[in-house]
């Protein structure tokens, strides 16, 4: 079991203690769609609070990073009274950047969905899940982590003000592949002082990051960010200054001009798919040097 679904689940558990679940009366429910007798059904109306968790009900939200994606169709399942037992499916269908309520509760049975986007093709699937109980000045709202992954199972709702969810969907588009070139050099060679010859202007080791790029290193020189270790957003800066510096080079054939360098590191930041645009720059940096 992952450490997000674990935390996830506690949440949940502790979300389904607050709100003091009533016990089911033992019947099988069948299969109903799309909507539950007097107990539970789909909103005709939204909540008071788009785009936060509210009591009694179910929000989705769909969301791209760096932009705007296709619309997506969502599978719902809901269990009125956490048996197991699926009462209710249908489907919903959400353009980026969208909310919907998707459920609501008005009597004493626990509701939990579970919510199954078809990931459009040439993006990554993820989910993060908020949970309110209680209300007024008793009201608590919990979130999860971001969990990877296109199937939400924690959403919950019951009537009489006692839970209700908020689960927001993010894709993020997949990189494209290298694009073909033939050189390029590395952070660790532009990072020495005695190739500071070979930088191009406009560029130089004193070049402020954030004059070039998105500012994700506030106050620090494009030298300092090829000397920054680490993984994450670090390394991707490293392989961003050296993909910047190899394609504005005119002894470099890189494959891409600086002004493709500085837009692709864009699009990913803030938020975006760090790793797999720092795998583009680095398998691009760490073929041939020309350079002396």
């Amino acid at each position: 079991m992952s450490g997000n679904y674990r935390i996830v689940t506690s949440m949940i558990a502790a979300a389904a203690m607050a709100a003091t679940m009533a016990c089911s009366d033992g019947s099988t429910p069948s299969m109903v769609t799309p909507s539950l007798s007097s107990q539970a059904a789909i909103p005709q109306t939204p909540g008071p609070n788009p785009g936060a968790p509210d009591n009694e009900r179910v929000e989705i939200c769909k969301t791209y990073v760096g932009g705007a994606g296709p619309s997506v169709l969502f599978n719902v399942s809901a269990d009125s009274n956490d048996d197991g037992v699926a009462d209710a499916t249908f489907q919903v269908t959400l353009a980026g950047g969208e909310c919907k309520d998707i459920w609501v509760s008005d009597g004493p049975l626990f509701n939990r969905l579970t919510i199954t986007e078809t990931v459009p093709a040439g993006y990554t699937a993820s989910w993060q899940l908020s949970v309110k109980t209680g209300t007024g000045l008793g009201s608590q709202t919990v979130t999860g982590p971001v969990v990877p992954g296109n199937v939400s199972t924690g959403a919950i709702s019951r009537g009489g003000g006692g839970a209700g969810s908020l689960v927001v969907f993010t894709n993020t588009a997949i990189p494209p592949p290298p694009p073909p070139g033939l050189q390029g050099c590395t952070p660790g060679y532009w990072k020495q002082d005695q190739h500071f010859d070979s930088w191009t202007a406009p560029y130089t080791p004193n070049t402020l990051f954030n004059t070039v790029f998105d500012n994700a290193f506030p106050g620090k020189t494009l030298l300092q960010v090829l000397e920054n270790g680490g993984g994450g957003l670090d390394a991707l800066g490293r392989h961003t200054v050296a993909a910047l510096l190899s394609s504005a080079s005119g002894g470099v054939s890189y494959g891409m001009t600086p002004a493709q360098v500085i837009a692709a590191f864009n699009a990913v930041f803030p938020g975006g798919n760090y790793e797999g645009q720092k795998n583009i720059f680095a398998a691009l940096n760490e073929r041939t040097c020309p350079l002396n």
